[in-house]
């Protein structure tokens, strides 16, 4: 009887545990979207930012295929009398634009307001452009060329933010110390259903830059699923992206990825 009793006071207490450790994680996540006003919009400021991208083998010893260059863009202006961002990206190899883009966002929340796409290869240009209204993404139907079909709806079941908006969005992230997680909305218009993103800041760093000047960065991790994952260097004063190096998985072994900031 005593063993008995004894048992379930374990039981009890291990059950109890568990619900704490699940409170406590629950408590420590951050949920970030184009509802809760957690970004502090008022930050992000007209600019133009350059990155440089490359590739390497798996001892990030030996680059593999030519240097790119991302000119990234930022612009604050009037949208239908409301305030919007526009952000403007081209991804640009052997001096040829091979990618452009160009998303509008809602002024305060960041939530997406249009999307533009240009993809081009050696023989041909594809060109997508979406409108978020009313809770569902749909084709633009006033531009021209639009691959989309007719008849595209995509329910956006959670208040979404714009994938391809990463960089500038991590420079809003309310980081205080290691340990944080962050559930962001980040959608692709790629993607087949919306879904948070999980995003935890792994630790600290000393980043050189310029010879011998060093910047104090968090380092803010993503695992994309068991074998692709990416670390962000972002500067503690302003969040600033700095560095990524993204783990990309192969049919044998993987490559990295590098974005540096130039």
């Amino acid at each position: 009887m005593k063993t008995k009793k004894l048992l379930n006071k374990v039981i009890y207490f291990l059950l109890l545990l568990i619900c704490v450790q699940a409170t406590i994680a629950q408590i420590n996540i951050d949920t970030i979207n184009s509802q809760n006003y957690k970004l502090d919009t008022s930050l992000l400021k007209d600019a133009n930012n350059t990155y440089l991208v490359y590739f390497t083998d798996s001892t990030k010893t030996k680059k593999m295929g030519a240097d790119n260059i991302w000119e990234r863009s930022i612009k604050k202006e009037k949208y239908q009398n409301n305030d919007s961002f526009k952000f403007d990206w081209k991804w640009i190899s052997n001096d040829e634009i091979i990618k452009q883009t160009s998303n509008r966002c809602d002024g305060k929340t960041l939530a997406p307001i249009s999307h533009f796409s240009i993809n081009k290869t050696p023989n041909n240009s594809e060109i997508k452009a979406y409108k978020f209204e009313n809770g569902f993404m749909i084709k633009d139907k006033n531009e021209i060329n639009n691959s989309v079909s007719d008849d595209f709806k995509l329910k956006m079941n959670i208040p979404v933010l714009n994938w391809e908006l990463d960089i500038e969005t991590y420079s809003l992230l309310p980081i205080k110390k290691v340990g944080q997680i962050f559930e962001i909305s980040f959608f692709d218009v790629n993607q087949s259903q919306p879904k948070y993103q999980r995003y935890e800041v792994i630790g600290e760093d000393s980043l050189e830059i310029s010879g011998s000047k060093k910047l104090a960065c968090w380092l803010l991790k993503i695992n994309y699923d068991e074998k692709n994952s990416a670390i962000y260097w972002l500067t503690k004063e302003k969040n600033e992206m700095m560095k990524c190096e993204e783990k990309v998985a192969m049919k044998k072994g993987y490559i990295y990825c590098f974005k540096i900031k130039q």
